[in-house]
């Protein structure tokens, strides 16, 4: 179910903030609404689960978030809002309609560079930590470093505006959550 984020109260203050920036660097690009080098527009709208919850990844994939988000500099929100989008937290481990894998969804092309450059295996692509370290080293290559690289670096982890929405909110959802001490 689509939860507009005016609905939401205060939760996405920073989400706007990034989608405000991730928009003028498209327009800085050539990127602008009506182009094809990029998303035509942000919509605003979050689709955690069907029931509007977000939940909680299986214990053991904490520290793998960790470590994957301490190693190469990603929040670690980012990688959990990943995990769940994706897969829901290795629930759904594909193939997709694209062919991504696993429970980061890896197209196996895109595996084969990663686990070249960390020294993983091609069955790495199906185990939660291998490919959670993968996604953190590939964001990071894509600008997922810095508050005004993470919205492209979703959107080249997967080229849809709506994904990216879908991430960025579930990300600000799970980053309010832990800032307050809730639960999922």
């Amino acid at each position: 179910m689509i939860r507009a984020l005016g609905c939401l109260g205060g939760l996405f203050t920073g989400a706007l903030g990034l989608v405000a920036a991730f928009m003028a660097l498209l327009l800085l690009a050539g990127g602008g609404v009506g182009s094809n080098s990029g998303p035509s527009h942000i919509s605003f709208a979050v689709h955690p689960t069907s029931s509007g919850h977000v939940s909680a990844p299986p214990h053991s994939w904490w520290s793998y978030f960790h470590q994957a988000a301490m190693r190469f500099h990603v929040p670690i929100a980012l990688l959990e809002a990943i995990a769940f989008v994706e897969s829901d937290y290795g629930t759904n481990d594909g193939p997709s309609s694209a062919g991504a894998i696993g429970p980061m969804q890896f197209e196996p092309a895109t595996w084969q560079i990663v686990s070249q450059n960390l020294g993983y295996s091609t069955a790495d692509i199906w185990h939660p930590q291998p490919a959670i370290m993968g996604a953190a080293w590939l964001l990071a290559q894509d600008g997922a470093t810095t508050s005004t690289g993470l919205s492209a670096a979703i959107f080249a982890y997967n080229h849809s505006a709506a994904y990216v929405n879908q991430v960025l909110g579930t990300m600000h959802i799970l980053q309010r959550l832990a800032t307050q001490g809730g639960a999922l």
